[in-house]
């Protein structure tokens, strides 16, 4: 484990425990809501565009594990597995007993699986605690473990939100992050030899009774980069 991940570790070890509420905290006043509806927003958001159920998915980053309940939700027959450099994240995700999912620590660098393992492996606000020199071998390692034609799936803070920059610079997970801008994203994974690159933004109101009325309009607003959060969908 490198001298950057060993000091995240530490942070989100301290945190585990209060972590959501913590998340709540720095984005309720902006949002209208708390951090557990944007874990099951992001799977949702794949759902609505994706449907079809895969075999296999890797949550590299995972954390509490939140996003797995919301996994077997939608997808109910997919095989969830969660990766994290956090043991004490590990540990509270594996209390959430969830079906078809397992938890396991890594290092974070080297994924613990074998080669053509999943058909889809999802990165929510990962990449930006990555050093950017180290980015590549993770993306690698990530086209590694998926199998053809599978899909990469990257959710990151838009860097030409101001209100997304603000939240960041307030957010004690972050105080490390640089975040990635989405074309430095589309062009990494395109010297890195994946497919069919599909880039999406997406929250743009806040869920707040006000604005209710908005938010089913954002599936239309995908190609506005002004959203909260963009997304990137790439083949192996």
């Amino acid at each position: 484990m490198n001298d950057k991940n060993k000091v995240l570790n530490e942070i989100f070890d301290k945190c585990s425990e209060d972590y959501r509420e913590m998340h709540t905290e720095n984005i309720g006043k902006f949002s209208g809501t708390d951090s557990e509806y944007f874990s099951e927003y992001k799977i949702k958001e794949i759902y609505d565009r994706y449907p079809e159920t895969p075999g296999k998915w890797l949550d590299l980053g995972c954390g509490d594990g939140l996003a797995g309940i919301y996994v077997n939700k939608y997808y109910p027959n997919t095989g969830y597995y969660g990766i994290d450099i956090s043991g004490n994240s590990i540990n509270k995700a594996k209390k959430l007993n969830l079906q078809n999912a397992s938890f396991l620590l890594y290092d974070g660098e080297s994924i613990p699986f074998e080669d053509n393992t999943f058909d889809v492996i999802y990165l929510a606000c990962v990449m930006h605690h990555i050093i950017p020199s180290q980015q590549d071998g993770i993306l690698n390692e990530c086209k590694r473990v998926l199998k053809e034609n599978g899909k990469l799936i990257i959710f990151e803070h838009n860097t030409y939100n101001p209100v997304t920059r603000k939240l960041v610079n307030d957010c004690i997970f972050d105080n490390d992050a640089i975040l990635v801008n989405q074309k430095s994203l589309r062009k990494m994974l395109k010297k890195l030899g994946y497919k069919n690159i599909k880039r999406r933004y997406t929250i743009f109101f806040p869920r707040k009774k006000l604005f209710n009325w908005l938010i089913p309009l954002e599936k239309h607003l995908s190609w506005c980069m002004f959203g909260g959060q963009y997304y990137c969908v790439a083949e192996k």
